[in-house]
């Protein structure tokens, strides 16, 4: 049974679907049976485990002090012949 030169590349993109399908799936079932927190990770009042990397506590962008921009603002050319 030989494949249509037509239909090569679905026969492949259906392939590697699955596959990454499997993948994907199986390690979804690994991470949920494991119900223990990550290693390091301190429970919070909430009990919930904040994500950790390799020991070091979560970082949130709105924390960080906002940054000068040096330069005139952007402003976008809307009429061309006015310059």
């Amino acid at each position: 049974m030989n494949i249509r030169e037509e239909n090569c590349k679905m026969v492949l993109l259906a392939a590697v679907t699955l596959f990454s399908l499997v993948i994907v799936s199986g390690a979804t079932v690994v991470e949920s049976a494991s119900d223990s927190p990550p290693p390091g990770a301190k429970e919070t009042s909430a009990g919930v485990y904040p994500a950790t990397a390799h020991g070091k506590s979560l970082v949130y962008v709105t924390d960080n002090p906002q940054v000068r921009v040096v330069g005139a603002p952007f402003m976008p050319n809307i009429n061309p012949s006015e310059r």
